[in-house]
């Protein structure tokens, strides 16, 4: 995925964010990813935004 910064959902409700977002918010917070769920993940787990997010089906 090569999108920066904020953008609108497709799906109307909340917001994306870019590998640039996601490395900023793990910096400042001392983290090394953030972990989201409750999407259909067909592996049951899947990596992204190089490695600064996890999405788990739940």
């Amino acid at each position: 995925d090569d999108r920066c910064g904020w953008g609108i959902s497709p799906r109307g409700a909340g917001y994306t964010f870019g590998q640039d977002i996601a490395a900023q918010v793990n910096h400042t917070n001392g983290l090394s990813l953030i972990s989201r769920a409750h999407q259909l993940v067909m592996e049951g787990y899947n990596w992204c935004q190089e490695k600064n997010v996890v999405t788990v089906f739940s």
